[in-house]
């Protein structure tokens, strides 16, 4: 919608000075608009990298705790990782 606002104020130029600022505003407002989208992508792309990461990192412990268990039986107990369990704080 910013976009169409710039594009009516570029094809209806006002020739007085008073209205020069408020012509040139939807611009600005339009490049920082889409800045802020393009800022809200990038994190975006980063959460759903972060979260395919720690998914894996809680695959590869969960398979070197199975593997420690396998070669160290006697310590069964200390290597513990809850099945299901979350690092998400309540």
């Amino acid at each position: 919608m910013a976009g169409r606002a710039v594009d009516f104020v570029r094809a209806n130029p006002d020739d007085q000075a008073a209205t020069a600022p408020v012509s040139t505003r939807p611009a600005g407002l339009n490049a920082r608009a889409s800045q802020v989208q393009q800022q809200q992508r990038t994190l975006q792309l980063a959460v759903a990298s972060s979260v395919i990461l720690k998914v894996d990192l809680r695959d590869s412990l969960e398979e070197g705790i199975a593997l420690a268990r396998q070669h160290f039986p006697g310590s069964a107990r200390v290597l513990v990782f809850p099945h299901g369990g979350t690092t998400y704080v309540s």
